[in-house]
């Protein structure tokens, strides 16, 4: 039984991976039994650098579609919100509606929408930072978000400057949740696009995608644990 409970912990452990090297602490935590969501903290010249990634396709759109918060927990230190943009925010800053890109076969495999014009415009918008007290900061420089081709790796960067006074902070929440005026305005059903493609193949983040799909409309609530870490 204490051999069971050994492997158990060290299981555990692995699934929850958290380490701290050369002034980097990075937290690795899983996304519903199939990917991962990281969390990388770096104490650098100008502030306290955050770095999100992810690599899960329902992960990443929810992100980009929905936005999210971290808030930032510190023993002496009031609660810190950084609001990363979601895309309503930015819906009059793209071409086109985000469901309009389809996705299209490549051989057997499905390739995964096009999502550069929503990274396009999120990378214009302003990151608001607000603490209790405090007026809210809006932040464009020292944010970035990317996708990288290769792999699919969503990436959110943002370096919060010195004056916010964070280095006390020991944990890291990630929430992301559906906006209802999103949802009762069919903002994620891409709906009244018409389907230019003839191509037959079910669209799941596409025009004319199921409308009752809601798999990418979901609560995403990760505690990132630093508190062992500088």
């Amino acid at each position: 039984m204490r051999t069971n409970v050994s492997i158990l912990l060290m299981l555990i452990y692995v699934i929850t991976s958290c380490s701290t090297s050369n002034n980097i602490s990075k937290c690795s935590m899983p996304f519903e039994d199939r990917g991962e969501i990281t969390l990388n903290r770096a104490f650098v010249d100008d502030g306290t650098q955050l770095i999100l990634e992810t690599s899960d396709p329902v992960a990443l759109r929810t992100l980009l579609m929905q936005g999210f918060l971290l808030q930032l927990y510190g023993i002496n230190t009031d609660t810190t919100i950084v609001k990363f943009p979601s895309a309503k925010d930015v819906g009059d800053k793209i071409a086109h509606h985000p469901g309009e890109v389809k996705a299209t076969l490549q051989g057997e495999k499905e390739k995964r929408p096009d999502m550069r014009p929503l990274v396009a415009a999120l990378n214009k918008a302003d990151v608001l930072v607000s603490r209790k007290g405090a007026k809210t900061v809006a932040l464009r420089e020292g944010y970035e978000v990317s996708i990288t081709p290769s792999n699919g790796m969503l990436t959110y960067s943002i370096t919060l400057p010195d004056n916010l006074d964070i280095e006390g902070e020991c944990s890291i929440t990630l929430l992301s949740q559906p906006d209802i005026s999103m949802v009762e305005n069919g903002e994620f059903a891409s709906r009244g696009y018409t389907n230019r493609s003839e191509n037959k193949h079910p669209q799941p983040f596409g025009a004319n995608g199921r409308k009752d799909d809601t798999n990418h409309r979901k609560t995403i609530n990760i505690l990132f644990d630093f508190s062992n870490r500088k």
